[in-house]
């Protein structure tokens, strides 16, 4: 089954791997973020999950909420049993990522739910897995109605991706780094810098 086009304009995406992103990433600034997915009084994020999560179930892909606390930072995983295609997402990964995040995450997890159509799976190498990373990147984005995309969606991937790069991610590693993320350092000043005249 080939799921609908969700983009009617033809959008670009890119990802760049950049250290130091100077932006933080605004998540910490919505508390609706990081309450349970039906808790009362939804953030637009919250909301937009919601609808990107009706959607993906539209295309007969089955979403199963994952409740393990050791796996929270990992998001989530997909695979494909039969004709069955699965996502598998953590109901307690929006403590960390908040639900703007998530979003991304099952967009993209969609993206390989696509690829399965295909016979793409992960590859047995780090640059193959690499490779079919950024393909589900890419296919999420093209299938997924724009208005349901995050506006930072390549930079939420462009976090998850250096896993990939880096190798090797423990929890604890994995929360250092988004923390990090969040909060890069900033530029050091050079004497003289903040002289008004």
């Amino acid at each position: 089954m080939r799921y609908p086009q969700g983009n009617q304009q033809r959008r670009t995406f890119s990802i760049s791997i950049q250290s130091n992103q100077q932006t933080p990433m605004p998540t910490e600034a919505c508390r609706s973020c990081f309450e349970p997915l039906y808790a009362p009084c939804p953030c637009h994020h919250r909301k937009r999950y919601l609808d990107a999560l009706d959607f993906v179930k539209s295309c007969a892909v089955k979403v199963e909420p994952v409740d393990y606390e050791w796996w929270d930072w990992k998001a989530a995983r997909s695979h494909k049993y039969g004709h069955d295609k699965i996502i598998e997402i953590s109901s307690l990964a929006y403590r960390i990522y908040g639900w703007d995040v998530m979003t991304s995450v099952l967009i993209h997890e969609f993206g390989h739910c696509d690829l399965f159509n295909e016979g793409v799976c992960e590859g047995g190498s780090s640059d193959e897995s690499l490779k079919v990373e950024d393909l589900a990147n890419r296919r999420g984005w093209d299938l997924m109605p724009s208005h349901l995309v995050p506006e930072d969606y390549a930079r939420h991937r462009e976090f998850f991706l250096q896993s990939y790069l880096e190798g090797d991610w423990t929890k604890e590693k994995c929360l250092s780094k988004w923390r990090e993320y969040q909060h890069p350092p900033r530029p050091e000043k050079s004497v003289g810098e903040d002289r008004h005249d």
